[in-house]
């Protein structure tokens, strides 16, 4: 059975995008899944009925509301076989996402498969990033060596460009500059 795990904030006006996307994934895997949803769980009967909509599509397609904690999200990325992170592309709320999910999902040490937003196209080399997230799957199960070779890359890359060192002495800097302002107004 292929693992796979999702995380983030969830609502309604969510639902139908991450619905879809889901959908599409459902129909084409060719291999039992589960996917946990880690989420509020207050959004519970929301991700509820997006579980049966998505069993109808792929009774092999099983979807398991797991209420949002640090701990939860590290438990489920230990036991995914990968991450999936569909965002709208076109929406304002996508092109502004950070790259986050997807430098903990590599941290993991999981194969990422994400959208094209911008925070994720910069760390593509290192996952699955395009529109078809269900083609990128069926890539990943396809070329295994291929994919573990990108999440070994991008180990490396994360700990180098997010490492808590190297973001301590960005915001060590633009503190700096807003410091510097101030005091020149003054």
């Amino acid at each position: 059975m292929l693992r796979l795990v999702w995380f983030g904030v969830f609502g309604p006006p969510l639902r139908q995008f991450i619905e879809a996307q889901f959908r599409d994934i459902a129909k084409q895997l060719p291999l039992p899944a589960e996917l946990a949803f880690v989420t509020s769980a207050g959004q519970r009967d929301l991700v509820l009925d997006m579980a049966n909509a998505l069993r109808k599509v792929n009774p092999q397609f099983s979807l398991r509301h797991v209420p949002w904690s640090i701990n939860a999200t590290t438990r489920e990325l230990e036991l995914a076989d990968m991450v999936v992170l569909p965002q709208n592309a076109a929406s304002d709320w996508g092109r502004v996402k950070s790259h986050n999910r997807f430098v903990e999902s590599i941290r993991a040490g999981r194969l990422v498969v994400a959208s094209p937003i911008p925070a994720y196209v910069e760390l593509a080399n290192y996952g699955c990033v395009q529109e078809d997230l269900s083609s990128a799957i069926t890539w990943a199960l396809d070329h295994p060596t291929d994919a573990l070779s990108r999440i070994a890359a991008g180990q490396g890359y994360v700990e180098e460009r997010f490492s808590p060192s190297n973001i301590a002495r960005k915001w060590e800097r633009v503190l700096r500059l807003q410091s510097d302002a101030v005091n020149r107004e003054r």
